[in-house]
């Protein structure tokens, strides 16, 4: 679906091609692409090797692991927890304990600094009012994240939800694509782009 060796244009034209032709698949779409792009940012900015970051994604290491200091035997007895990582609150735990003591920064705060749910293209009031969404959630960026990924996100994958009402499913697709691009322009001011090559660190990022 997706590939590391292209840009975010061509990864937006390939999104916007899909909702034309039908936004409740754009929407899922869009789904995978943030996780990815979470995926990504956390490969590319953690403080651990990737090597030991991709370990802790297939749950082979403890998220809270760091191999500074740590000796062969006690590396081998840290191995196999067995905790696959995935969803928004996987990836919000592995980037507090890998990129925010590098950074600075959560995964929400970033996401609450560059994305305003008010100023999505279709932002539509009255319609979201429909969804019984409280406007608080809407002042709120990781709070209206959370509640679309369980209202949309894991009842589409699931197979709970088949459809989503044209307009929403285009609204909450905008929404999604814009944390996505907060994401990868925030790699891009840390000077780690996302695109374009492996992600491969062997040695960890200084605090």
């Amino acid at each position: 679906m997706f590939n590391i060796y292209e840009t975010r244009k061509d990864r937006d034209e390939l999104l916007d091609k899909l909702k034309k032709l039908d936004p409740c698949v754009a929407l899922v779409i869009a789904f995978l692409d943030f996780e990815w792009t979470v995926r990504r940012c956390i490969l590319a900015l953690g403080k651990s090797p990737t090597k030991d970051i991709n370990a802790k994604f297939a749950g082979e290491l403890p998220i809270k692991f760091f191999r500074e200091g740590k000796r062969v035997e006690q590396i081998e007895k840290a191995r196999g927890n067995g905790k696959f990582i995935c969803g928004l609150e996987g990836y919000k735990e592995l980037w507090t304990k890998e990129v925010l003591p590098v950074r600075k920064i959560s995964l929400f705060d970033l996401l609450k600094s560059k994305v305003k749910v008010e100023k999505i293209p279709e932002f539509d009031l009255e319609k979201l009012k429909l969804l019984n969404v409280n406007e608080s959630v809407l002042k709120n960026t990781d709070a209206f994240l959370k509640f679309v990924f369980k209202r949309f996100r894991n009842t589409l994958i699931h197979g709970v939800r088949s459809k989503v009402e044209e307009d929403t499913a285009k609204f909450v697709f905008n929404f999604m694509v814009a944390c996505s691009r907060a994401l990868c322009a925030y790699a891009d001011e840390q000077g780690k782009s996302i695109y374009g090559k492996k992600i491969i660190r062997k040695t960890t990022a200084k605090e």
